[in-house]
């Protein structure tokens, strides 16, 4: 894994379509539970955009809050 260390502070943006939008906040609930395993992926996400969702848009919403909400769609045992 040589030159992995300079990737670890390089912005993420996750562009979704429609499902797959459940896949990617999947992933980053797992990577904040298990940030040894998968270090950087939740701390630096920036931006996540998804498109043809029924999503009406989230006004001054933080990344902590939208994991909460994501967070809420789960059981613990399931992450």
């Amino acid at each position: 894994m040589d030159g992995f260390q300079e990737f670890l502070s390089r912005s993420l943006i996750f562009i979704t379509y429609y499902f797959s939008r459940l896949i990617v906040l999947k992933a980053l609930l797992n990577a904040r539970a298990h940030e040894d395993d998968w270090p950087g992926l939740f701390l630096f996400t920036t931006s996540l955009i998804f498109f043809g969702t029924p999503f009406r848009g989230a006004e001054d919403i933080s990344q902590t809050e939208m994991l909460a909400a994501a967070r809420s769609k789960y059981y613990d045992d399931d992450i």
